[in-house]
């Protein structure tokens, strides 16, 4: 009787150890640029998805709710541009509209460093803009939050620096989409991860991962001119991938999203139109190397769930 008191007592301490090790901890953000299938959206535990949106708030608003809809989830990332005549009643407007529309998370810049550049501000102009940007939309409602993507070789290249960013803007950003430039950086991810975080010291990190074939769009390393092989591109994807889901699983990044999405669909990615991204007679070789890539992250995330 006594061994048998003794065998539950330990059952029971190992199940609240458990229970106790679990508490605090939930699972990482996954999100997409745009939509995706309904397999694909339940393979992947899609929590959000990331629109890009030029209009006037309410039409960008509009766009934002017919997404959630669409994907079935409650989270929904805008990113809108750096225009100096009116971000700031924009930022008014999106903090007003938030109130009432539980789906926006997050309004912010994509490729960050470039549209401040193209605002041709001066450092003190620049900062005054952006934290004026982060006061509007926070002045109505904490709950959504300020982003902006950051490439993870601006970090070490001086690019972000020659902002000359004020302790104020560096302070308000909320979320950095931290994504890489190249398939060979020249830092491991958790490092890049310290960085943004040492830049943004408020910020949550999502990490961006590129689950297409980028062959064309950029060399495989920094200072090259040489792109990545066929095996190149899938093998240092899958390798980073992997980096990426333990960085965000440890806890160290919020986590992961995706561009672009049509996940399911990768044929009738837009961006296939664009030369730049693949060539008009490699379009097949293209898709066929997303898939061969998304079918690692099919691997992946299988062995990531809990």
């Amino acid at each position: 009787m006594k061994k048998k008191t003794l065998f539950l007592l330990l059952l029971l301490i190992i199940a609240a150890t458990a229970a106790v090790s679990t508490i605090g901890k939930e699972p990482f953000l996954v999100i997409t640029w745009g939509g995706n299938s309904p397999d694909w959206n339940r393979v992947l535990h899609l929590s959000g998805v990331r629109v890009g949106c030029s209009g006037a708030p309410p039409s960008c608003m509009q766009e934002v709710d017919q997404m959630a809809r669409s994907q079935g989830v409650s989270r929904l990332f805008l990113a809108i541009l750096l225009n100096p005549t009116n971000a700031a009643t924009n930022a008014a407007a999106y903090g007003s509209l938030s109130i009432s529309d539980p789906n926006l998370t997050e309004v912010g810049f994509d490729d960050f460093v470039s549209q401040c550049e193209k605002t041709h501000l001066g450092p003190s102009e620049l900062s005054t803009l952006l934290e004026t940007f982060a006061a509007n939309l926070k002045s109505r409602s904490s709950k959504v939050q300020f982003g902006a993507t950051i490439y993870q070789d601006q970090l070490i290249t001086g690019e972000l620096d020659n902002l000359h960013l004020s302790d104020g803007v560096r302070q308000s950003i909320d979320i950095v989409h931290l994504f890489p430039h190249y398939r060979k950086e020249r830092k491991s991810v958790a490092d890049y991860t310290a960085e943004a975080k040492r830049f943004f010291p408020n910020a949550k990190v999502i990490l961006g991962v590129y689950a297409y074939d980028r062959r064309e769009y950029l060399p495989c390393a920094a200072g090259s001119h040489t792109p990545c092989s066929t095996d190149e591109e899938i093998n240092l994807f899958d390798q980073v991938f992997h980096e990426d889901l333990t960085v965000a699983g440890s806890g160290g990044a919020a986590g992961i999203e995706f561009f672009p999405g049509n996940f399911g669909g990768e044929d009738t990615w837009k961006g296939w139109n664009n030369s730049r991204a693949c060539k008009p007679d490699e379009r097949e070789a293209c898709v066929q190397n997303t898939v061969a890539m998304r079918a690692k992250v099919r691997e992946a995330m299988a062995s990531a769930a809990p």
